[in-house]
């Protein structure tokens, strides 16, 4: 894998003596925001690390009534060790250099990372989010043999709005934003594109 010094150095050797691109900005640019990325998702994999040790905790060390909540809770465990997965697979894709040799390689590395994201925050969240629905849904068997149907109503009522919110506006945002971030990144590296393809015209 190559450090951003050496991508560096092979930029340069493609360039004239009067760039008109910042070539070590550029990178240099994208280096911070992919460090800001990487440590956005550390930040939301260790949180899921500690959920999943605090429902195998719970699961281990209370007393469930029903067959119904060890089937949650294993579908609660399962959502976890899957969102660890995939938030791992990012950092490690989020963090090779071995394609980022040329403005073309570059650009197609971060479109394919881009679809990657977006996939994971549409289809693979219904699922995702699917799965955490009919967890919930068992345990509140349980919840039910334990509160009146008031509470336990507004327990269901709760919930219902949460994943509301999670999926019309959190998520809708999130996207946004990551959007956002992808746009930036390609449009400088076109015009680094477009600088190279000059040259070689």
């Amino acid at each position: 894998m190559k450090d951003f010094d050496s991508i560096l150095n092979i930029w340069n050797e493609q360039a004239d003596n009067t760039p008109k691109v910042d070539y070590k900005e550029l990178i240099s640019r994208y280096k911070k925001s992919r460090n800001k990325f990487s440590a956005k998702i550390w930040i939301e994999l260790i949180w899921m690390i500690l959920a999943a040790f605090t429902i195998g905790y719970l699961w281990a060390t209370l007393s469930f009534n029903t067959w119904t909540t060890h089937i949650a809770m294993f579908i609660f465990e399962l959502c976890c060790f899957y969102y660890i997965y995939t938030q791992i697979k990012n950092l490690k894709t989020l963090n090779n250099d071995s394609l980022l040799e040329t403005p073309e390689k570059h650009i197609a590395y971060i479109e394919g990372f881009r679809k990657e994201r977006f996939q994971q925050n549409t289809r693979n969240y219904y699922i995702y989010t699917l799965a955490l629905a009919l967890a919930l849904g068992l345990y509140f068997i349980e919840f039910f043999n334990h509160v009146n149907t008031i509470t336990l109503v507004l327990a269901v009522a709760f919930s219902i709005t949460w994943f509301a919110l999670c999926t019309f506006l959190i998520r809708v945002v999130y996207i946004r934003k990551e959007e956002k971030r992808f746009n930036e990144l390609i449009a400088e590296l076109e015009r680094l594109k477009k600088q190279f393809t000059n040259q070689e015209n």
